[in-house]
């Protein structure tokens, strides 16, 4: 049967379930999910062929053989300051645009931009340059380099090895070391003598365009539709290489580690070999017809056939940082973030501090002088890191890139032994720290933030996690979650423990005390909830398996880490399951209202495993494992409405038309089980899509 016949068949189905369906609302959410906001254009372009931006300025060239310049530094007034169809450019030889100093390199032709309203050609030089490094054009297999900086007269200076050459082409200049391709970095202090540094095993096959947005060297492979992304982490000084299968793209770029990509309009995806969807806008007309996506700052530059547009495009993460160890415990302290690595399996274990004064642009600052840290706690400028084998230390961070270790404390059951040092939590004047064997003691915050034991008490299991709510602390073991009384803080008193589910070998991870209800994080069974109003004899009332259904139809089995409420919305850490957002305004009823996927586990990319979350003002913060920081805007869009197709945050008949018009015309968006074919199961998907509505 012929997609039209099937639509004849079936659109009286459609149009039914339109009008049983809520005819929709704006998207609210944890995350309100906004619209791309178009900030400022300028129209009048014809049909721009390749793009570069470099300074606040874009570079284009065009199809009937012109280059236009045009001034970005003001985003709202973007300026067309030249536009000439009277030089010798090549286009078909010009597939990509390099700027150094005041030339422009574009296929064959070197054009002088010194002054940008007055580009004039200067010379014809080779096909194509590579980039630029330390005024030096690199060839591969040459042996020498090409000294530009007197662009008219540029000769080719041999290397002082007659043997060396490079293997690959030059993608990127990071750090003063110059990274090919195949990943291949090397010390160009002096021009003529490269020095090896990082020989990489890296392989990258035939090439059709390359450039470098810091810290994505972003590939467009040969004879493929699948990119190719190198992500740099400069704190471990590495690279990942990620290929997103499935992504079709005329152009993408990369954000907080995010793919932005336009093809009929623009789509958001995880950075990951298997990408995830978060959400689509293909209303607008300009990123309905764009062909260039460039960041621009925070913001975006889009390019279509004759306009350039730059947009504000929110999404989540807003931000991403690596450390250099896999993260689980997280602390905020002023303007900075600390990350351990806590009992995530990992090569190395740090704890490293993080500037975020800039939420949008965190920036490593460094790793505090700790062998195995785990929980992590703050008092003004006093940062206590739970150390195993080293006891409980008190970092003073007033200079947060020059931590000073001020005192250690031993967290053993006696204070002659050795300690396990698990977490640490300060409430008011009083720090609590678990230890592995040596229980829950508590400690007396001095007027200089040192400390001194007050009480100790034992639990005859292990201690992992602590978490102090009003006069209650709540220690997480292997097997129980106990409830301790510490308004005497002299004389800890149990309470009760909470077992863990019949049946599973996991520990309550942690757990959290809102409105007389207890509800506690334990992992791959979810998370439950608990009637707290005799802290002595806890209730269970609920469980929940936190299971979530991604836009794209994928099930993610989620291990729940850590949980917080605000403002009757419930936030839920699912390491590599993503974050989930709820409503809690009955917490009997949670309704999913966003799902930020993470990546999934792969040996080739970071993995982000979500595990401790922690809020500040209107932004949250995760911890993400391998990933090190995620940073999130509370305002801004996570998750998205599969079936919304004309993507106006509003379901409703003007979405069945839209399928309706994209299934007539077999276009991909239609193909909504992504089986190539357009049929019932498309028609089936779309009206579950449909009747689950916006979240």
């Amino acid at each position: 049967m012929s997609p039209m016949m099937i639509r004849t068949a079936c659109i009286s189905a459609l149009i039914c379930s339109a009008s049983l369906a809520s005819a929709g609302e704006p998207t609210t959410s944890g995350f309100a999910c906004t619209q791309p906001e178009l900030i400022g254009l300028v129209s009048g372009l014809n049909d721009p062929l390749a793009l570069t931006i470099d300074n606040n300025y874009a570079y284009l060239t065009q199809s009937d053989n012109s280059f236009v310049i045009i001034d970005l530094s003001d985003a709202q007034f973007p300026t067309l300051i030249a536009q000439t169809d009277d030089l010798p450019i090549e286009i078909d030889y010009a597939k990509q645009i390099v700027i150094n100093q005041s030339a422009a390199y574009i296929g064959r032709s070197i054009i002088n931009i010194e002054d940008k309203s007055d580009p004039w050609f200067m010379r014809y030089a080779f096909d194509n340059p590579p980039m630029v490094a330390n005024g030096y054009l690199y060839y591969p297999q040459t042996n020498g380099v090409y000294n530009v900086t007197r662009p008219l007269a540029y000769g080719l200076d041999t290397f002082t090895d007659p043997n060396f050459y490079l293997n690959h082409d030059v993608a990127a200049f990071v750090n003063d070391q110059l990274v090919t391709l195949g990943l291949d970095r090397y010390d160009i202090t002096d021009p003529l003598a490269p020095q090896l540094i990082d020989d990489n095993p890296y392989e990258p096959g035939l090439m059709d365009t390359w450039r470098y947005e810091a810290p994505y060297i972003i590939v467009s492979p040969r004879n493929t539709d699948t990119p190719v992304i190198h992500t740099y982490h400069p704190v471990i000084d590495k690279f990942t290489t990620t290929q997103p299968d499935g992504i079709i793209a005329d152009d993408l770029t990369v954000r907080a580690d995010t793919i932005f990509a336009i093809n009929k309009g623009l789509h958001i995806y995880t950075l990951t070999n298997e990408p995830l969807l978060i959400a689509s806008y293909i209303a607008d007309p300009i990123l309905n017809d764009a062909r260039f996506i460039r960041r621009l700052g925070d913001r975006f530059l889009i390019v279509t056939s004759d306009t350039l547009a730059i947009y504000d495009i929110r999404t989540n993460p807003v931000a991403a940082v690596s450390t250099t160890s896999h993260t689980s415990f997280l602390e905020l302290l002023d303007n900075v973030a600390v990350l351990s690595s806590g009992n995530i399996s990992a090569t190395s274990l740090a704890a490293s501090v993080v500037d975020v004064n800039d939420p949008s642009n965190p920036t490593w600052l460094a790793d505090l002088p700790v062998a195995e840290p785990y929980g992590l706690a703050s008092s003004d400028q006093m940062l206590f890191v739970a150390a195993k084998n080293e006891g409980l230390l008190a970092f003073d961070l007033s200079t947060p890139d020059r931590p000073i270790l001020r005192a250690t404390y031993d967290t053993s059951r006696d204070q002659a032994g050795s300690p396990n040092t698990r977490d640490v939590f300060v409430s008011g004047s009083y720090a609590y720290a678990a230890d592995r064997s040596g229980g829950l003691s508590i400690y007396s915050i001095g007027p200089t933030r040192l400390l001194t034991r007050v009480s100790n008490i034992q639990f005859g299991q292990v201690s992992h996690r602590v978490r102090v709510q009003g006069n209650l602390a709540l220690i997480s073991s292997n097997s129980k979650l106990n409830i301790i009384d510490v308004t005497d803080k002299s004389n800890p008193l149990l309470l009760a423990s909470i077992d863990e589910l019949p049946g599973t070998e996991n520990y309550i991870h942690t757990a959290i005390v809102h409105d007389q209800l207890l509800y506690t994080a334990d992992e791959n069974n979810g998370y439950r909830i608990f009637n707290l109003a005799d802290p002595a004899d806890p209730v269970e009332l609920a469980h929940f398996d936190a299971v979530v259904t991604g836009p794209d139809g994928q099930v993610h089995n989620p291990w729940v880490f850590d949980l917080a409420i605000r403002d009757d919305l419930l936030y839920v850490a699912m390491s590599s399951g993503g974050l989930a957002i709820y409503s809690n305004a009955d917490p009997f009823n949670p309704v999913l209202r966003s799902h930020i996927p993470s990546n999934a586990p792969d040996i080739t990319v970071a993995t982000t495993r979500y595990r401790d979350i922690e809020f500040d003002n209107n932004m949250l913060y995760a911890s993400a494992g391998e990933s090190g920081l995620r940073v999130f805007n509370l305002n801004a869009c996570a998750g998205s409405c599969p079936a919304d197709l004309n993507g106006d945050n509003i379901i409703n008949f003007f979405d069945v038309a839209y399928f309706l018009v994209a299934f007539d015309s077999q276009d991909p968006e239609a193909d909504l089980n992504n089986d190539n074919a357009f049929n019932f199961f498309d028609l089936a998907r779309f009206i579950a899509l449909y009747n689950e509505g916006c979240p």
